[in-house]
């Protein structure tokens, strides 16, 4: 063993986007498309290896830059309509 260990970037897409407040890390998911069902069992699959953190990103954006919106493709939506 080389001490590694194993940091995944998943997305809030794992969720249906319903909710009304702030998810949290033991909320149940349910993607709605391909991109959550696919990062979903990323998940899964990093959470057998002990040690490994599963990190879940939501809206990305930077102050005087492109943020996520600004860098998406004219009609191209990775997600299930937010935004």
């Amino acid at each position: 063993a080389c001490g590694a260990r194993l940091v995944y970037m998943s997305t809030d897409y794992v969720f249906d986007g319903k909710a009304t407040t702030p998810y949290e890390e033991a909320d149940p998911v349910l993607p709605l498309n391909v991109y959550g069902r696919s990062k979903l069992e990323g998940e899964r699959q990093a959470a057998v290896f002990p040690g490994s953190l599963i990190v879940r990103g939501g809206w990305l954006f930077g102050r005087g830059g492109r943020d996520f919106r600004q860098g998406r493709r004219p009609g191209h939506d990775p997600g299930h309509g937010r935004g």
